[in-house]
């Protein structure tokens, strides 16, 4: 989720008997998407404790397959396989009558996920079309622990925070292709 920028390159390969078209198409793209969210819980300890969590995808490729009907010069099309990116995740807790009190944490991996979606493809000339697609992807939950400052380590030991997210959104996207 998120409203970003997206910018990014593909390769693939059709085949076409009668107006039955398959294919397979790979993509990355380059995302600028971030998320935030934050809230404040009941108290702990006299303090009640402010949560915050920001992840960010940097960027989103996929390699899907690609099945649908050409007619004449127009490709509709239904798309599926493959997603993965680079998502970053930081989270805090800290007290809000008692500031001193701290847990952070962050971590980036690249998840593994899949990516579904349709499209249009219409074909100016022989070699270049116009493509607009949309997908939906969802690369699962990635999960942070958070560790306490001195203080929240001091006065409660043993006490950590797991901040989890979902990383899954929607593109819209036209592009030009150039078919060799």
């Amino acid at each position: 989720g998120g409203d970003g920028f997206i910018g990014g390159a593909q390769i693939g390969a059709n085949y076409q008997f009668g107006s039955f078209v398959v294919g397979v198409e790979a993509d990355l793209q380059y995302i600028d998407n971030s998320k935030a969210a934050a809230f404040i819980g009941a108290p702990v300890l006299g303090t009640q404790l402010s949560t915050s969590a920001e992840s960010e995808l940097d960027y989103l490729g996929t390699v899907r397959a690609r099945v649908g009907v050409a007619w004449d010069r127009l490709l509709i099309y239904a798309t599926g396989g493959l997603a993965y990116g680079d998502v970053s995740l930081r989270a805090s807790v800290n007290g809000v009558q008692a500031p001193a009190l701290s847990w952070n944490g962050s971590s980036s991996d690249m998840q593994v996920g899949y990516a579904v979606g349709g499209g249009l493809e219409y074909a100016f000339t022989r070699n270049l079309t116009l493509k607009a697609e949309y997908l939906y992807y969802n690369l699962g939950d990635q999960t942070v622990r958070t560790v306490p400052n001195a203080l929240a380590a001091a006065t409660v030991p043993g006490v950590a925070y797991d901040a989890s997210v979902e990383t899954s959104g929607q593109i819209a996207r036209i592009g030009l292709n150039y078919r060799f």
